[in-house]
């Protein structure tokens, strides 16, 4: 018992003796592997978070799909590609979510309120059920339920179509009948969409916009004894009448008011019996001397799918890019159709930096590795060469060549891990600060960093057992007399 109690003082005084000599005179060794791991593992970190940007940007909706102009001679063809990739097979075979139309059409518009013309919109289409549009919602906080949704009849607009007024001013009605407007519903709005568009609809709600499944009210006739007028809730209903009268010549009789919120602003939505026949477009002039907008109302329709009759774009949706070349190929020689090369060439980029990335973090692991081999290597050759009379002696005592190999071992490993801790701890204070001050510089939470340290705790005691094993395997008497 005593000999096993002497035995383990013996071992924790050696123990602790040679790691204070391996961290170096004023701890200089420490300071030095520390330094490795700060710049090897700083480059990882940098590499690691421009890889997750990366990544995020090759995986969001706003980028990760390419479309095809569909000239009119082609729109037969490109009904047979969206049927092809109806199924399932093909769609895992280019890495493909959705393939859809949509359109692009340039309407006037004016903002109700201020009676400003904001000129001709860029108003894309989109497919409900699309990642894009879930993204869209989600990223500006556009609460809809399904319902609304499924409604078909919705419109998100980006708020800088108003200029530089920032206040709500989201009334906007779009001229599809010459000089007579009619209200969009929006469901909210968005700073970036689609293709710089200024208006996002629904597939059903372009239809409606380009008049091929519109509601008759969107074409009134010319002449009739029943006038209908939007009236913001602040203009008097009695004095507007009158003065209709007056300008009509024409009684009036009006009992149907209807309160309309569109928008989250209030209108009466105005029904005038007239006691003879009156020229519908002198109603709109008469409403624009009164400066009210001439509006006409349409009926959503829901219950009939409005479907786009004339697509302009064909639309592929990637789960990953890294098929698109691909892609590209098939259509070319399966359907003569051809996508832009610019837009391939550029989402190949992508996963082309991705890779050359990811490769590099490889080596900047190699290479660190490599230098902290070789830092420890050169501490313990030098160390050991200047105390081997001692450890002969040792040996010649009895101490077991393996339990030398083991102590000093544990040791470089104690090393690597003080050294990782004060770099990973550094860093981790360099991340706090840069991300307070909104530089996205680095990022220390990765399973490369973890990789990487768990790759090197393990091979640092491989490589030391490795090493120790070559320079202590002799007898006691070639230590001592360095034979």
């Amino acid at each position: 018992m005593e000999e096993k109690r002497r035995r383990n003082y013996f071992d924790q005084l050696f123990y602790k003796q040679e790691f204070k000599k391996l961290l170096g005179v004023r701890k200089y060794n420490l300071l030095i592997l520390t330094s490795i791991l700060l710049v090897g593992y700083f480059a990882l970190s940098f590499l690691q978070n421009y890889i997750d940007n990366l990544r995020v940007e090759m995986e969001n909706p706003y980028t990760n799909w390419v479309s095809l102009d569909i000239p009119n001679h082609k729109v037969l063809e490109a009904e047979q590609i969206i049927s092809s990739f109806e199924g399932e097979s093909l769609r895992e075979e280019y890495l493909l979510d959705t393939v859809t139309y949509y359109n692009i059409q340039h309407i006037e518009a004016i903002n109700e309120i201020t009676k400003q013309s904001l000129g001709k919109l860029r108003i894309r289409s989109i497919d409900t059920n699309s990642k894009l549009l879930e993204r869209i919602m989600e990223e500006n906080k556009i609460q809809v339920s399904q319902a609304e949704l499924e409604n078909e009849c919705w419109v998100i607009i980006n708020p800088n179509i108003y200029g530089t007024d920032k206040r709500r001013k989201d009334n906007l009605f779009v001229s599809i009948l010459d000089d007579k407007y009619t209200y969009l519903p929006i469901i909210g709005s968005a700073d970036q969409l689609p293709d710089n568009c200024d208006v996002l609809v629904s597939e059903h709600m372009m239809g409606i916009l380009q008049l091929q499944c519109a509601n008759h009210k969107l074409r009134p006739t010319t002449n009739t004894n029943n006038v209908k007028t939007l009236l913001r809730d602040s203009i008097e209903v009695e004095g507007f009448i009158k003065d209709f009268e007056e300008a009509s010549g024409a009684n009036v009789v009006y009992s149907d008011i209807k309160r309309k919120k569109i928008n989250e602003f209030y209108y009466n939505w105005l029904t005038m019996s007239l006691d003879t026949f009156y020229d519908q477009d002198e109603v709109y002039k008469f409403a624009k001397r009164k400066q009210v907008l001439p509006v006409t109302d349409f009926e959503c329709n829901s219950h009939k799918a409005c479907k786009i009759e004339d697509p302009y774009y064909l639309t592929f949706n990637f789960n990953s890019l890294e098929k698109v070349g691909e892609l590209q190929d098939y259509l070319e020689k399966k359907h003569g159709f051809l996508i832009s090369l610019h837009d391939v060439k550029s989402k190949q980029n992508f996963v082309k930096v991705a890779k050359m990335a990811m490769s590099t973090s490889i080596i900047i692991v190699i290479l660190s590795l490599s230098s902290i081999m070789l830092f420890l290597y050169h501490i313990l050759e030098s160390h050991i060469t200047r105390i081997r009379k001692s450890i002969g002696t040792l040996k010649a005592f009895g101490l077991p060549n393996e339990k030398i190999i083991r102590s000093y071992s544990v040791i470089c490993g104690k090393l690597f891990l003080y050294s990782s801790v004060i770099a990973l701890v550094t860093l981790y204070i360099f991340q706090v600060i840069t991300d307070r001050l909104s530089l996205d510089i680095i990022s220390v939470y990765s399973s490369v960093i973890l990789f990487s340290w768990v790759a090197s705790f393990v091979s640092i005691f491989f490589f030391c057992s490795k090493i120790l094993r070559f320079m202590l395997n002799k007898t006691p008497g070639d230590l001592i007399y360095k034979r």
